[in-house]
């Protein structure tokens, strides 16, 4: 590997103080935090040069991350640490892009602003949103160009990509954005003229060749010039396979080989397919499929055309499961929740603070319209099912969290629901608890109905 990741390393940079102003008991707590990338160097107040210049190199991810920003939010692409998942975890969250052409008049191009800032899908305890606008130049137009890049700086609260070929539009069009733009995109013809504007402006490049000879040769140039840069490894979709292909190379030869021109995020831009396609269905069904693709194989942005939820929603929904971590149990803070607005006959439900489970249950809750309780217990994110093996729900723990949020106090009935898995120690709770314990439904589908006869 390229960068070793052994915290006995990085322990003996650190000065081994065990002060705890890092925000961990000791130096090697803080070593273990540095290695998996939740902590930085600067955390520690007492390391001092060398030490700390050699600490950042080797805690240092292998993919560079680089930030973009907007009039009012930012984006952080790349950062990644791992070629699997299970290796450790991945960090930041492929960026999702909506492109949009300067060729849109006025009107058509502020209602596409509006409805990509706009834009809001809930699943799973998380909002999804759209965290970018790609700007493609398509007029030939230097005014034009430029007039909608500062519209769309002036409507869209987060970054931007400006997506030009030719640097002297594209010159033209990043003075009027605010914020750090993302330059999309230099090739061989164009390097030098677009590290100017680069430099100039302090703004990040991406750097586009399918042949990744070439690629690597144009980002030593970058390098050398000091210019942040991000990689476009597939112009167009025509063979979406040579496309994965150059991701994965590129990505094994970072992280696998250490090779550092492509120590850089990567780019896909799955909206080059509709210049191939023109079937509205196909083409959606085709771009989903391409981005959820590039997204499994290591892209930090991708740049997608359709925004209908038919292809937003399965690639939020991949990219949600892809960054969870895989060492931490999915789980939400245990407590009382309200549905609607419960009363003193309103019923009470049970379940556990599994992520899965609980917002399945809640959903259902929601969407009945019915008032009620929900007690969740803390059973380490596991499933009904699952604490119910290990022991993590017990009788006496049900009793307690009934006091400690004085359900008597709120309800006059004395009924608890639990979830048919906790079955086997219905009797057990009800003894513990006093309270008279009713089993309910299989499927949490299956609670308005059931509710609606008690």
């Amino acid at each position: 590997m390229a960068h070793p990741r052994s915290p006995l390393k990085i322990y003996a940079l650190l000065p081994k103080r065990n002060c705890g102003e890092c925000g961990v008991e000791t130096c090697m707590a803080f070593a273990l935090k540095l290695m998996e990338g939740s902590a930085e160097p600067r955390e520690c107040p007492y390391i001092e040069e060398p030490e700390k210049t050699e600490l950042e190199s080797l805690v240092s991810p292998p993919i560079k991350k680089i930030l973009i920003k907007g009039r009012e939010r930012s984006a952080a692409i790349g950062g990644e640490r791992v070629l699997h998942r299970h290796e450790s975890r991945f960090y930041n969250p492929t960026v999702i892009a909506i492109e949009i052409s300067d060729l849109e008049e006025r009107g058509c191009l502020l209602k596409e602003l509006g409805a990509a800032s706009s834009l809001s899908i809930e699943r799973g305890g998380e909002v999804f949103q759209i965290e970018a606008v790609a700007l493609r130049e398509e007029s030939g137009e230097e005014g034009r160009f430029a007039e909608a890049a500062k519209l769309a700086s002036e409507e869209f609260p987060g970054p931007l990509i400006l997506c030009c070929y030719n640097p002297r539009l594209a010159v033209k069009a990043v003075e009027e954005v605010e914020g750090r733009p993302l330059l999309y995109a230099a090739t061989e013809e164009t390097l030098e003229e677009f590290l100017e504007i680069a430099l100039d402006r302090g703004c990040p490049l991406v750097l586009e060749d399918e042949d990744l000879g070439s690629l690597r040769g144009m980002a030593r140039k970058a390098i050398d010039r000091g210019v942040e840069i991000a990689l476009s490894p597939a112009s167009s979709m025509k063979s979406p396979f040579k496309a994965l292909r150059n991701f994965i190379q590129a990505r094994m030869g970072a992280i696998s080989h250490g090779i550092e021109e492509f120590r850089y995020p990567i780019i896909g831009v799955p909206a080059a397919m509709w210049r191939e396609v023109r079937n509205t269905e196909e083409g959606i069904i085709r771009e989903s499929l391409i981005s959820s693709m590039l997204l499994m194989r290591y892209a930090d942005m991708l740049i997608v055309k359709s925004r209908s939820i038919e292809n937003l929603l399965p690639i939020y929904t991949l990219r949600q499961a892809l960054y969870s971590d895989p060492r931490t149990p999915a789980k939400v803070k245990p407590g009382l929740y309200t549905f609607g607005s419960p009363d003193e006959t309103s019923p009470i439900l049970l379940t556990t603070n599994y992520a899965l489970t609980f917002y399945i249950v809640s959903g259902d809750l929601h969407r009945s319209g019915i008032n009620c309780y929900l007690l969740v217990l803390d059973t380490g994110g596991m499933s009904v099912l699952n604490a119910l093996a290990g022991k993590l729900i017990k009788p006496d723990m049900v009793r307690e969290y009934l006091e400690e949020h004085r359900l008597g106090e709120l309800v006059r009935h004395r009924r608890l629901i639990i979830p048919r898995g906790l079955s086997p120690v219905s009797g057990e709770i009800e003894e513990a608890t006093g309270w008279r314990v009713i089993v309910g439904p299989e499927d949490s589908s299956e609670l308005p109905r059931f509710l609606g006869r008690l």
